[in-house]
């Protein structure tokens, strides 16, 4: 089965599986009914996930399925704003476009005039500029300082463009409804401002405001620009206000249960089956208490039970995906404790473990009886009771999360152990277009150490990724520019081999991130710009890797170059010009004595060939230059020789007595594009059997000698 990705809110009745729809029909009728409305504002109240966006949905419906409601509604897409003087003049566009589908020209030019009236007496917003009263001559000169006499001008003109405004909009019946959603959005600044505009030039005859809002979150904001006002703030702006009704709980669970419960991905036996009815009543229930709650945890599990359906136990899987989506505490202290958790007690208690109970208690995960539950019905062995080994082969059978062997596919596709919190992926996103900042975050990052090995810097990346569609386009080229330019200091091999589970090193989620902010929301030719400009200033490695990966991007199987699309991160016809920029820095750093010290020598090294027409010639004559220079040779040694991992049986034989090795190898058929075998060998020499090189250095230069044989060895045989 398919789910909805997305989290759309719904557009028809038809769809509504909470009971919202006679809710919003009752709000719609209570809208035509308002008498003589001015600016007359409903606010529709809910947290986040309620369903208030679906509830404007259906009033809008509701709205235009009732006989003789003359009300023309329009939406102001707050969010699509950034910062107070934007947000004023979209309220004027918006008041503009509503009005003139019943006034055309006449309101058109009074809305126009009052919006530049607005803004000629300078920061309305921030002065709190109110049409229905009077501003003392003392702060306006404070607020805009400017010539008194402007401002009583400006004043006056603004009062009449105003007052013709009313009397044109008393002459019809028509009503004009404004719905302003997601305020939540908006920056505490910005939501005032909107709050503002509503109470002084919004207050016009025929005129009604819908807001949909988190009425909580918008208390805080006004207590802390104006503790004084507290509630009273918004009491002067909203006249009637609506609670989002709360879901009943059996509609949640029924919505969950029936998109679930016969994915035929589940594979649930007869036998399993009454197991996933409680722990879908004991754990997944409980933690779902909003619409959002179910899609966020029908997308999560549309992508694991895609890549982990036969790896295993459907029932398990669901609970702990639960478990970290709505009680991330709980999952922590599962994630950290496998060894406690996984197999059977070894004290044989009477369905209780105090030691479980402190583990939790310490860790504050909320319901501490819903813990304990959850605890007990994915890990048995926090009951204290001791299973016997036919119970435990058969846990082990299911691949159930308490078997340790099984625990950690569970993981895989969750958040690992190194999940950065929300106010710093938060902080990530809004300053993201702030170049010391974000050099300084992922320096940061590089030097601190995950338990698993490996710097934070993939956490960083990732946590980027997945919230590119959150930070501003207009951000998007200054991360993407700070990020090529400091790429290189913050690469390293080991992030990549902290997890063997891991598909991405940081080039690669680099790439992801770039991808994830620019192809929706960037033509090609946009995106193209962007990462020429950006590429002008990165780092070498960065530069040479992103343009061979650019190239490859269009590079068929069979060698050819395929045709442009929609899927490629760059225009075909820039690809001479990346080109050209890393021959150019490749030259540079070689006349600079950089190249030699890079990390990705190596790489580069063949690059340079690949980028000047697949020519070794000037790689080669700066390469033969290395060969009298002791220092430059160990740094080509360690340039050419890797290491990997080799898995051997003892002489039994048997799975559980295998042994994973660590071994060297030298890179002989890649040096052979790039170096003089011949000289590069006898520079090794040399190094190797001369008395005088340092004890170190000639151990390396015969050991690479060894290495370089055994590789000739096996190529021969």
């Amino acid at each position: 089965m398919s789910y909805n990705l997305n989290d759309s809110p719904i557009e028809d009745k038809v769809d509504d599986r909470y009971g919202v729809a006679p809710f919003a029909e009752a709000i719609a009728i209570d809208i035509l009914k308002v008498k003589d409305p001015a600016g007359t504002t409903i606010a529709l109240n809910g947290t986040w996930g309620s369903g208030k966006s679906s509830a404007i949905n259906l009033i809008r419906s509701a709205l235009e399925g009732m006989d003789g409601a003359d009300v023309n509604v329009t939406e102001f897409k707050v969010w699509w704003y950034r910062g107070e003087e934007a947000l004023a003049l979209a309220f004027f566009e918006q008041l503009d476009d509503a009005l003139a589908i019943a006034y055309g020209f006449k309101s058109r030019k009074l809305i126009r005039k009052l919006g530049r009236s607005v803004l000629s007496v300078g920061p309305m917003i921030e002065g709190g500029l109110n049409l229905t009263g009077r501003v003392s001559l003392a702060k306006l000169t404070r607020l805009f300082r400017r010539p008194i006499e402007s401002y009583i001008a400006a004043r006056n003109s603004l009062e009449k463009v105003f007052c013709r405004l009313e009397k044109l909009l008393r002459k019809k019946n028509s009503r004009f409804l404004i719905i302003l959603d997601d305020l939540d959005r908006l920056a505490p600044e910005e939501l005032l401002a909107v709050f503002r505009l509503i109470k002084s030039v919004g207050r016009l005859p025929n005129v009604l405001y819908l807001l949909a809002m988190d009425r909580q979150l918008a208390d805080r904001v006004v207590a802390e620009k104006y503790p004084s006002e507290g509630p009273h703030f918004l009491e002067k702006i909203v006249q009637v206000s609506f609670d989002m009704p709360p879901p009943a709980p059996i509609d949640l669970r029924n919505a969950l249960f029936s998109s679930i419960a016969y994915d035929d991905r589940l594979q649930l036996k007869d036998s399993q089956k009454p197991r996933f009815g409680l722990v879908f009543r004991q754990i997944v229930a409980p933690l779902i208490t909003t619409p959002r709650h179910v899609v966020r945890l029908q997308n999560a599990l549309a992508m694991s039970l895609a890549a982990l359906t036969g790896k295993i136990d459907s029932t398990d899987l669901i609970a702990m995906e639960a478990i970290r989506l709505y009680n991330p505490a709980l999952y922590r202290v599962i994630r950290e404790n496998k060894r406690e958790l996984c197999g059977s007690s070894d004290i044989g208690g009477n369905g209780s473990d105090e030691r479980y109970v402190a583990m939790l208690e310490k860790a504050r995960v909320g319901d501490l009886e819903l813990a304990k539950v959850a605890l007990q019905l994915l890990f048995p062995k926090s009951t204290g009771i001791r299973y016997g080994h036919d119970r435990l082969n058969q846990w082990n059978s299911e691949r159930r999360v308490c078997i340790e062997s099984h625990f950690d596919t569970y993981l895989i596709m969750s958040l690992s152990e190194d999940v950065l919190p929300k106010e710093k992926i938060d902080e990530l996103v809004e300053r993201a277009g702030e170049y010391e900042f974000i050099k300084t975050e992922f320096r940061s990052a590089s030097l601190r150490r995950r338990r698993s090995g490996g710097s934070f810097v993939p956490i960083y990346l990732e946590a980027l990724s997945s919230n590119a569609e959150q930070i501003r386009k207009n951000d998007v080229a200054s991360l993407v520019k700070t990020l090529f330019v400091i790429f290189d200091d913050i690469d390293f091999a080991d992030d990549a081999q902290a997890d063997i589970l891991s598909i991405f090193d940081n080039f690669s989620q680099f790439c992801r991130l770039i991808s994830s902010m620019t192809r929706k929301r960037f033509a090609t030719e946009e995106r193209t710009i962007v990462i020429l400009e950006a590429s002008k200033k990165a780092s070498l490695g960065c530069l040479v890797k992103f343009v061979k990966w650019a190239h490859d991007d269009y590079e068929h199987d069979t060698g050819q170059l395929v045709e442009e699309s929609e899927e490629n991160l760059v225009a075909k016809d820039a690809l001479p010009e990346l080109r050209d920029l890393a021959l150019s820095a490749i030259r540079s750093a070689r006349d600079s004595g950089e190249l030699v010290e890079n990390k990705n020598l190596a790489f580069i090294l063949h690059r340079w060939v690949e980028f000047a027409g697949d020519d070794p010639s000037e790689t080669r004559e700066w390469t033969n230059l290395l060969f009298d220079d002791r220092s430059a040779v160990s740094t080509l040694m360690r340039a050419f020789t890797g290491s990997g991992l080799s898995s051997t049986n003892k002489l039994n034989g048997l799975p559980e007595d295998q042994v994973t090795r660590s071994f060297k190898h030298v890179f002989v058929e890649n040096m052979a594009k790039v170096l003089d075998l011949k000289r590069f060998r006898k520079a090794v020499t040399d190094i190797a059997n001369d008395q005088s090189t340092d004890l170190k250095e000639s151990d390396e230069a015969r050991e690479f000698l060894e290495l370089w044989d055994r590789e000739k060895k096996f190529a021969f045989n």
